[in-house]
């Protein structure tokens, strides 16, 4: 054959090969089960999920829920889940099943921020193809999935309508006493470099990827709880912390101590309450505890290590979360001699908006309906004088508020909202300055990383905000920065340098 020929053959070849590679990365469009590939944007690595589209789908029927389901410890994505799957399919929700990192026997699982973003990034990518009802995404697994359930939920929870986590792990050391010396052990320290006890650093990396450290911040989320009051595997106490630290967050009365150490020791109470002898046919088992706290609850089953799917989703179908009063808007100031812009306003629209066109900090065109007044009210708590800079970049501001149904911002009652002084150390972010908030959610931030090195930003390289985090991680951090504002009502919450 000659040259001209093997050059022929060679570009057909190479034609169709990326005639296939174009259609593999086709996002799937007919019902069924389909195994698609998520860039990660923590390391730009391809992260594997399942996809599956309900009986009958079609994108232009309208807006569905979207059900997150996450494997269990010592599996991957191929895990199948017949119960949920066949009850998901039934109620024509969109399931998502991210691979997460996989087994957690290597670093990068067990609760990663890899793992963590991989899950929140398969859920965007989600939202971005298809059509998501942003009020009903849940979140759900069972055992190493109730783990990972719990921990991102209670680490992002403005990103979930509710979670159930079934015979979940709260706290990875604790856990670790009761299998040291088995196969669960050992995939813990092949997770963390060793056992907790091995030192400080340790044991502050098993502490860091444990629930209980967060889900004091996150008593607002829907939390469906629950656990075998037979199971050796995760122990109920696991489940009864849990929710313990969601009911001291919400102001509610915890189960006692003498009532888990009866449920631990005798697996029944001696004095149950009311609630903790109704049946739950869903369930089908008997009921040994069952507590609410806000919008939360927990039972402690007569089982052992196991769930039941049903139960779950019907749980998680009543509940819906309603779409943010307010659009969270804000301003960077970073130095100019790093390279970045020494001025970068951002407005957190959903990743859906035509504005926001899927990005993670929208750069801002144009400030609407006093969103420059309330910049201008919190730069003066943290005495930065905004007022010709906000007047002239990017455009002049106006009145006009294109972005119904969200509510602008109220500017009388941040005006006059009381200041909350913290210290600067206490920052959940670095370069944090000021928040306004109402009823604990961001409405308006300032982020001034000038003065501040790269080392203390955590980065390797300046970037045009002066910050280098994802949105989920980034709105999280402001979250956590609300909690220390009255829980109803207007505040500016400060950061003292």
């Amino acid at each position: 054959m000659g040259q001209r020929g093997r050059l022929r053959i060679a570009l057909v070849l190479a034609t169709a090969v990326a005639a296939r590679g174009a259609a593999a990365q086709a996002p799937p469009s007919d019902p069924g089960r389909h195994l698609v590939q998520i860039t990660s944007t923590a390391d730009g690595s391809p992260q594997p999920s399942y996809l599956t589209l309900p009986t009958g789908f079609d994108a232009s029927s309208g807006a569905r829920p979207l059900l997150v389901v996450l494997h269990t410890w010592s599996f991957d994505l191929e895990q199948r889940q017949p119960e949920l799957e066949a009850d998901a399919d039934a109620r024509g929700w969109i399931l998502l099943a991210p691979n997460f990192r996989g087994r957690n026997d290597h670093p990068g699982a067990c609760g990663s921020a890899l793992a963590q973003q991989d899950i929140l990034d398969a859920v965007d990518w989600a939202r971005a193809h298809y059509p998501v009802d942003g009020r009903r995404i849940y979140l759900t697994g069972m055992s190493g999935g109730g783990y990972l359930t719990m921990l991102v939920a209670a680490r992002h929870p403005e990103r979930w309508a509710a979670a159930s986590a079934w015979v979940g792990i709260s706290d990875l050391a604790t856990w670790y006493t009761t299998h040291a010396a088995d196969t669960y052990g050992t995939m813990m320290r092949q997770c963390l470099g060793g056992a907790p006890g091995d030192g400080d650093s340790l044991r502050a990396e098993y502490d860091a990827r444990s629930p209980l450290r967060y889900l004091g911040r996150a008593s607002a989320v829907p939390f469906d709880l629950a656990a075998g009051v037979r199971d050796t595997v995760v122990p109920p106490i696991h489940t009864l912390r849990a929710f313990n630290a969601l009911a001291r967050a919400g102001g509610t009365p915890p189960i006692s101590q003498v009532e888990m150490n009866q449920l631990v020791r005798d697996r029944h109470l001696t004095r149950p309450a009311a609630a903790d002898t109704s049946s739950d046919s869903l369930v089908g088992k008997a009921v040994a505890l069952r507590r609410t706290a806000g919008p939360s609850r927990v039972t402690i089953f007569d089982g052992g290590h196991e769930w039941v799917p049903r139960a779950a989703l019907a749980w998680l179908a009543d509940r819906q979360g309603t779409t943010p009063r307010y659009v969270t808007t804000g301003l960077f100031i970073a130095s100019i001699e790093e390279g970045a812009r020494i001025f970068t306003p951002a407005r957190l629209l959903p990743f859906e908006h035509p504005e926001a066109l899927g990005h993670e900090f929208p750069t801002v065109l144009q400030l609407h309906g006093g969103e420059d007044q309330v910049l201008l009210v919190i730069g003066q708590a943290v005495g930065l004088r905004l007022g010709a800079t906000l007047q002239r970049y990017p455009t002049q501001p106006d009145t006009l508020w294109p972005y119904a149904p969200f509510a602008p911002p109220p500017v009388g009652e941040i005006r006059a909202a009381p200041v909350v002084t913290q210290r600067g150390a206490d920052a959940p972010l670095p370069g944090l300055r000021a928040v306004a908030v109402v009823d604990r959610f961001p409405v308006s931030f300032i982020v001034d990383t000038r003065g501040l090195s790269l080392a203390d930003r955590h980065m390797r390289q300046a970037t045009t905000m002066g910050l280098d985090v994802t949105r989920a991680e980034f709105f999280a951090a402001l979250m956590q920065a609300a909690q220390a504002a009255p829980a109803i009502g207007p505040a500016v919450i400060v950061y003292a340098r």
